[in-house]
């Protein structure tokens, strides 16, 4: 059933791609091309230089704003090569669906499918969203319906199948109702958010219940700016059948100079790993971005996770060389013990993107 819908929303996407599209329906959409050397250490692997590869089709497909009504589809489609396809093989908990497993698997992502409501009273929304509670980039202890994948270069997120209702309060406060559907045998959530603006401050108290697990999650969020722009979460989880009781943080900080030089940096704490295969005890974030001028970017980003002395570094050198096509050259250096020869510890590539 999960393959026929996925497929059926395939063929929903491209029978409205530009030029078919029917009156209502709004579409946009890139190709994106990538490609890239992977080096090993000579231990117990038969070539220390490999390749990795991705052909991508993104399509987004919504109405037009509309005030009491819209539907919206995203899916990623992607056929994967080489070092890439021993990834994805490899990783057992991936949300794709594999339409089809050979030497170069294709597989697709729905990462939005959802109609949405707009009462005068609330906004309904049913169906499958990106829903990003965090104020960070990369760590946040109150995203339970949203993770960020970490080795993709622009730190994608994944959708989840819910329900929510949005309540105004005022024209800067409001409250959340979401609730997670039970699909497959993985845990869902529900949860209660109250959010408002005060002095030009985000604040935000959010309840959360994880119901296979049975885990209380309590915390706040906040946003604003102190000559630099302050986030920080602070999340207490607490699970009934054990009694275990643990303590997740995030702090961070961004600045910039002139629109040219961006800063960024996060430090999350998590008392428990909560069986992250990627991140430990402490974990830190930082980005540094220079504009050169309009068409082109230099962006070093890194990850450190602490006491196991993990670190992904990636230097990305960006150009946009036609007003629909860009183009990126990267350099990533990995180092992830817990996932063994599945990553490399050096990788360069180049990513091609065009937008239509």
């Amino acid at each position: 059933m999960i393959r026929r819908l996925c497929i059926g929303s395939i063929l929903l996407a491209v029978s409205v791609a530009p030029g078919a599209a029917p009156s209502g329906l709004t579409t946009h959409g890139s190709l994106q091309f990538d490609a890239s050397g992977w080096y090993r250490e000579a231990g117990g692997i038969d070539s220390a230089l490999s390749f990795a590869g991705m052909n991508m089709l993104t399509l987004n497909v919504k109405t037009p704003l509309l005030k009491t009504a819209k539907v919206e589809g995203l899916i990623d489609i992607y056929q994967v090569y080489g070092e890439y396809a021993g990834l994805v093989q490899g990783t057992s908990d991936s949300p794709a669906l594999s339409l089809f497993s050979g030497r170069t698997p294709i597989l697709a992502d729905l990462r939005m499918l959802y109609g949405a409501l707009y009462l005068p009273w609330a906004d309904i929304t049913l169906g499958r969203q990106v829903v990003n509670y965090g104020k960070g980039t990369l760590f946040s202890p109150l995203d339970v319906f949203s993770s960020v994948n970490l080795l993709e270069l622009s730190f994608k997120r994944s959708g989840s199948d819910i329900a929510m209702a949005a309540f105004p309060v005022g024209n800067l406060a409001g409250i959340d109702v979401v609730t997670e559907f039970p699909v497959g045998a993985g845990d869902y959530a529900s949860s209660l958010r109250g959010f408002t603006t005060i002095g030009g401050w985000d604040l935000s108290a959010i309840g959360i219940y994880r119901h296979r697990s049975r885990e209380g999650i309590g915390g706040v969020a906040f946003k604003g700016d102190l000559l630099l722009g302050v986030t920080g979460e602070v999340a207490a989880r607490y699970r009934r059948d054990s009694g275990d009781m643990s303590v997740e943080a995030m702090a961070g900080v961004d600045y910039s100079m002139k629109n040219t030089l961006f800063f960024g940096v996060e430090y999350n704490y998590r008392e428990r790993d909560n069986g992250h295969p990627m991140y430990g005890n402490h974990n830190l974030f930082g980005s540094v971005q220079y504009i050169i001028n309009d068409l082109m970017s230099v962006l070093l980003v890194v990850v450190g996770v602490l006491p196991e002395e993990n670190v992904l570094a990636t230097v990305q050198y960006s150009w946009n060389i036609l007003q629909s096509v860009s183009t990126v050259v990267y350099l990533r250096y990995y180092r992830f013990e817990e996932l063994g020869p599945m990553l490399p510890q050096e990788e360069a590539g180049t990513r091609v993107t065009i937008s239509f």
